[in-house]
């Protein structure tokens, strides 16, 4: 069960308030988990400086961190 709050307080619950929640996993940052984003998984884990330069390895990383432990390393994957 997920809920989403009023987390921009502006009084309303919307979809402002479910982007500050970041969607474990979407690392292209198109509302869906895919095959895709398991491209950007890949060589963020293998290569991260290949990166294309608009995929900001900040913005993916809470993203690409399974784990929770802050770092983006073979302990995702498991």
């Amino acid at each position: 069960n997920f809920s989403v709050y009023d987390l921009n307080y502006d009084g309303v619950v919307g979809r402002t308030d479910s982007d500050l929640v970041p969607l474990l996993g979407d690392l292209d940052f198109d509302t869906d988990v895919d095959f895709d984003d398991l491209a950007i998984f890949i060589v963020a884990l293998v290569n991260p400086d290949a990166l294309n330069p608009d995929s900001n390895l900040g913005r993916i990383l809470p993203r690409a961190d399974f784990n929770s432990d802050g770092l983006l390393d073979g302990r995702d994957i498991q």
